[in-house]
């Protein structure tokens, strides 16, 4: 019984199945059967004295489940919303039973801890890429900001003239020699002036040349390169030039 089992709290064996849960931390493990009082659990280590368990209902409903030799696990309500996991069944053929009671918050501690370090991990990767986009994209417009300036100075220094249109022949960008053997200057060319009165463009045989069909758009539309075209400029004064495009 109980009773006797309870005048012997030195049996090595139950000793030993009490001590060896004594490593599970924030949780108890004990061996509980009915005495003339009700449920009761034998004293743990460093206690000398039974336990009474009905200070939860729920721990006294386990313990009668597993004197009728059921197992399973549940939980028991602490209050203030909060709970413990536990786990009963009886303990061999001892006539008692096993209640198992585990803080749930120190059940999930190593998940907490693995999540936090994941999360851990993960922020300072994304720190570390942070800063190595940034360094990258930094030095690549390093890069780009050089390629610009030496193609702006090749471009610049050449005596033929380069002008870049979209497909409605807009001007979007020109270098000095053609804004020199045009006869107009880059705002001109680019539509933010207007260009000087009587300023048009002819063909060889004199007839005027629509914008719309000048090489530029043309070569834009039909994606086949043209060379040679002769296009003459006649200026406000009357005066012709004319000029080779490719």
């Amino acid at each position: 019984s109980l009773r006797t089992a309870t005048t012997v709290p030195s049996s090595p064996m139950l000793q030993n199945m009490l001590l060896s849960t004594a490593e599970l931390g924030d949780g108890s493990v004990v061996l509980c059967g009915i005495s003339q009082a009700g449920p009761a659990c034998l004293p743990g280590p460093g206690q000398d004295q039974l336990e009474a368990p009905a200070a939860y209902a729920d721990q006294t409903r386990f313990i009668s489940l597993a004197l009728d030799g059921a197992s399973g696990t549940g939980h028991v309500a602490v209050g203030h919303g909060y709970a413990e996991m536990a786990a009963y069944g009886p303990a061999g053929a001892t006539g008692l039973a096993l209640l198992v009671q585990l803080d749930s918050g120190h059940f999930y501690a190593p998940v907490r801890h693995g999540m936090l370090l994941g999360f851990a991990l993960v922020g300072l990767l994304v720190v570390v890429a942070t800063v190595w986009l940034r360094r990258s994209v930094h030095a690549l417009a390093r890069r780009l900001a050089l390629t610009e300036r030496r193609y702006k100075g090749v471009v610049e220094s050449l005596n033929e003239g380069l002008v870049l249109e979209d497909m409605q022949a807009r001007v979007l960008a020109c270098n000095p020699a053609a804004q020199r053997i045009l006869g107009v200057d880059q705002d001109q060319l680019e539509g933010r002036r207007p260009l000087p009165a009587g300023f048009r463009c002819i063909r060889e045989d004199g007839s005027d040349w629509p914008t719309e069909d000048h090489p530029g758009p043309r070569t834009v539309r039909s994606g086949v390169p043209e060379t040679g075209a002769v296009m003459g400029l006649v200026r406000g004064d009357g005066s012709r030039r004319w000029i080779s495009i490719n």
